[in-house]
């Protein structure tokens, strides 16, 4: 079960009920695929002895017609004129407030999957749930910085690219300790416009790195998929096949591949993150 672990209130506040999720009974979770397709884009040299990156997940539950939700695009605009602070993070966002928002992911238990009620809602490594409004300029650099503070419990590379309108994104995991590991791989589009409830300013009105896929659901959990149990310094290798959308504009699309890592709760929380540049690319250790 996902903490809440800051409330704020607001007049106005727009309100979002969902179903609570199943908790998937005794399901079993799927084991890990083997790479077996004829198609494998070549993974990026391990260049992981020189150490790994570590970048911190950020999702933004949105909409275009929530009028409260530019107060956190606003807040983020200003925290990340700290360009060493923005470089340290993966941004994306679930468009999940009004059905007839252009960037709307349909899959609505995504929200529910983290209780959410109420937007804007802002998840750090599809763990920590953050319920946004007045004080969120004075949070929100705490609530990243604390997450950025925490070490790596794994490393990710992936490459990336497009065969027969199906995207392959052939990901490997190092791990830094022993533990229990699963991945998942979004695929996210930038550039779409809707006119954005609650601001007259036009910036607003382009909507960025909106989730279109989630290829990270076990049962109700969207941490990612199962790769298992591995010891310090080990790999792992997942492929993904994501099936393209005509209505996407692929040249606008890149894919954000994440680890997540068993936590003393028995959660599981993103430890490490990457984000491609397009559907043609490599993103390495280090």
């Amino acid at each position: 079960m996902k903490k809440i672990l800051f409330t704020l209130s607001v007049c106005g506040l727009c309100l979002f009920s969902c179903t609570k999720p199943d908790d998937g009974g005794s399901k079993q979770e799927p084991g890990p695929d083997p790479v077996v397709d004829e198609f494998v884009p070549e993974l990026p040299a391990d260049n992981s002895a020189e150490g790994v990156r570590h970048l911190v997940m950020l999702t933004d539950f949105t909409g275009s017609g929530c009028p409260g939700c530019p107060f956190l695009l606003q807040a983020f605009d200003k925290l990340f004129e700290d360009k060493t602070l923005y470089s340290n993070v993966v941004l994306t966002a679930a468009h999940q407030y009004n059905a007839d928002d252009p960037a709307y992911y349909a899959d609505t238990k995504l929200a529910s999957s983290f209780g959410i009620k109420q937007f804007p809602t802002l998840v750090i490594n599809l763990s920590d749930v953050y319920d946004t409004q007045v004080t969120v300029q004075s949070n929100l650099k705490k609530w990243i910085g604390d997450a950025i503070a925490r070490e790596t419990k794994a490393g990710i590379c992936a490459s990336v690219a497009v065969k027969d309108d199906i995207v392959y994104v052939n990901t490997q995991i190092k791990a830094l300790e022993d533990n229990t590991f699963r991945v998942g791989a979004w695929l996210v589009e930038d550039g779409i416009y809707a006119v954005q409830e609650g601001t007259a300013n036009e910036k607003y009105y382009t909507h960025d790195a909106c989730l279109r896929v989630a290829e990270s659901k076990v049962v109700n959990s969207y941490q990612g998929l199962r790769v298992g149990d591995l010891k310090n310094g080990q790999t792992a290798d997942k492929l993904f096949k994501i099936n393209l959308d005509k209505a996407w504009k692929r040249e606008n699309c890149r894919v954000v591949v994440f680890v997540s890592v068993k936590t003393a709760s028995g959660d599981y929380a993103v430890t490490n993150v990457v984000a491609t540049k397009s559907l043609n690319d490599k993103v390495s250790y280090k």
